[in-house]
């Protein structure tokens, strides 16, 4: 019983904070507007607030759970190459994108997780156009990172 009632409490808060991400477009709460426009800046949309924020907690953690394994899992799968410790982070930054709710300093920095859906289509997209792929793939071994790349794309309106 006490497990049940920790769980609605919980959802009750999950909720709450989901709708406060839904309705933030309606807000006058000016933290949460400040987090909002830098995520904005970074080419989330409403329709990305929306898609995220509505998905369960349980979700959200599982998704950044399998993004560190998958980094952890390169990492260690690389490091067979023997390359340098900095070579190793240039390619696993090159071949995996990084979320994070964070707040970006340069194009590195990790993106809104609220873009992951965006950035599973895109790829989808991508693969399936063998020229577009080239062009990806071409883009991606002179830029400094995937995030950079992505960032890039979001400016020219590509993604």
């Amino acid at each position: 019983m006490q497990k049940a009632s920790a769980s609605a409490a919980s959802d009750k808060h999950e909720s709450a904070e989901q709708t406060r991400f839904i309705d933030a477009i309606h807000t006058n709460d000016v933290n949460l507007l400040e987090r909002l426009a830098a995520k904005r800046g970074d080419g989330v949309t409403a329709d990305d607030i929306r898609w995220y924020w509505s998905l369960h907690s349980v979700v959200r953690v599982a998704m950044t759970l399998f993004d560190e394994e998958l980094q952890g899992k390169m990492w260690s799968d690389r490091r067979a190459f023997s390359l340098s410790m900095e070579d190793l982070g240039q390619d696993v930054k090159r071949q995996l994108p990084v979320f994070r709710h964070t707040i970006a300093n340069d194009a590195d920095s990790p993106l809104p997780p609220e873009l992951k859906r965006r950035f599973a289509s895109f790829i989808t997209r991508t693969k399936r156009n063998p020229s577009a792929f080239d062009k990806w793939s071409s883009r991606l071994h002179v830029a400094s990172s995937m995030n950079a790349l992505i960032r890039e794309l979001i400016v020219s309106g590509d993604f």
